[in-house]
């Protein structure tokens, strides 16, 4: 099956959806941090632990640390709503409540950092059998 998003939440305009989408499907399936660059204005940043993936996409002047500093405050918020559920959960089955908290996430690092924050989302990698 590839990828299933759980949760996201965009405060930009443009294809971030899909950038992000192509991302999932190529990032490794064992567990460890990766950033990517996306165009001269942008990078994307993930986290991958027990199984979930953990993405967010920043302007370039963010720094990586305070981007993976990001997406380890959103995995602790994830851990603590949602423990495992996320491994056999449907598709966006968490994004009505969730997307509220990456959005209070965002908003707080962007404003701390001075910079802004695209987009993020949580996602289950399955595993095939």
């Amino acid at each position: 099956r590839g990828t299933c998003v759980l949760a996201e939440h965009t405060a930009t305009a443009g294809n971030f959806a899909l950038v992000t989408r192509r991302i999932l499907e190529r990032l490794p399936q064992e567990e460890g941090r990766a950033s990517y660059s996306y165009d001269t204005s942008h990078s994307f940043h993930c986290v991958i632990r027990a199984g979930l993936a953990f993405l967010c996409m920043a302007d370039s002047r963010t720094e990586q640390a305070a981007a993976h500093a990001f997406l380890d405050a959103v995995q602790s918020r994830w851990s603590a709503a949602y423990a495992e559920k996320g491994l056999t959960a449907l598709a966006y089955a968490m994004n009505s409540q969730f997307a509220a908290v990456l959005k209070e996430l965002m908003e707080s690092f962007s404003s701390a950092a001075g910079s802004s924050a695209g987009g993020a989302a949580a996602s289950s990698s399955d595993q095939a059998d």
